[in-house]
């Protein structure tokens, strides 16, 4: 079922504000008891590389999982005239009606190989609804239900950097592909390495094959290995890709 493109847009964003209402909550309610100092930045620092590691190997199968073939995605994919256009959207809704949510999500990634400043141009909300809803959200519930049973400061400051990383990533990552200004304080730390880079993300568009993490690139060396073991294993081939009949 496909809903309407402002309905979709109002739900995407009660999610964000739902997620930061949450967020607030499970900072609210971390345990009091910190225990040793060093439980803060180990935590934040580990949270931080598997949100960038969970990233890598999201990128790499949403580049590699294949489509559906025979409803005209590779012509959808490929399309030359304006997308906005009337023939592309009909063509597009068609093709989306026989699909499943995760096979559009698939799709729809896929595009901002050959359209990379597309990324670049959508919403907050836009961005984030997915993360947020998939692995941010289930993450901030799983910590407060866990506070019910075992009160641990590090493991809860883990949990909840841990789904405020991850639901920033695709943000994190449209940041790189903007032809606009990037807000100094994120470009600061991009020119820092604490975050992804323009240049050091370049490298996976150039190449599709790897440095597919999208947060800070830390976890790419380890992402690069099993990617490549996936697909030399044939679990994953490059046909998947670009989109065919």
């Amino acid at each position: 079922m496909l809903i309407g493109p402002d309905s979709a847009r109002l739900f995407k964003t009660f999610l964000v504000y739902f997620y930061y209402a949450l967020l607030l909550v499970s900072l609210y309610f971390l345990p009091r008891e910190i225990g040793a100092w060093y439980y803060i930045p180990l935590a934040l620092l580990i949270s931080f590389y598997l949100a960038d590691f969970i990233s890598g190997m999201t990128h790499f199968i949403l580049d590699y999982k294949k489509t559906p073939e025979n409803i005209w995605l590779e012509e959808l994919f490929r399309y030359e005239d304006k997308r906005s256009s009337d023939d592309y959207n009909e063509k597009k809704k068609l093709a989306f009606s026989k699909m499943s949510i995760m096979q559009r999500i698939v799709f729809n990634f896929k595009l901002h190989h050959p359209f990379p400043s597309k990324i670049g141009k959508q919403s907050y909300a836009h961005l984030c609804s997915v993360t947020i809803i998939s692995a941010a959200i289930p993450l901030l519930i799983l910590n407060l239900l866990l506070e019910q049973f075992y009160q641990s400061f590090a493991l809860s400051l883990f949990l909840v950097a841990l789904s405020f990383f991850s639901a920033n990533s695709q943000y994190i990552h449209s940041l790189v592909h903007r032809k606009s200004e990037i807000p100094k304080p994120i470009l600061l730390l991009m020119k820092r390495g604490i975050l992804i880079s323009k240049k050091k993300h370049a490298i996976h568009h150039a190449t599709l094959d790897r440095d597919y993490c999208t947060i800070n690139g830390y976890a790419n060396s380890l992402v690069n290995k099993l990617s490549g073991w996936l697909v030399r294993k044939n679990y994953f081939s490059k046909d998947g890709l670009e989109p065919r009949g």
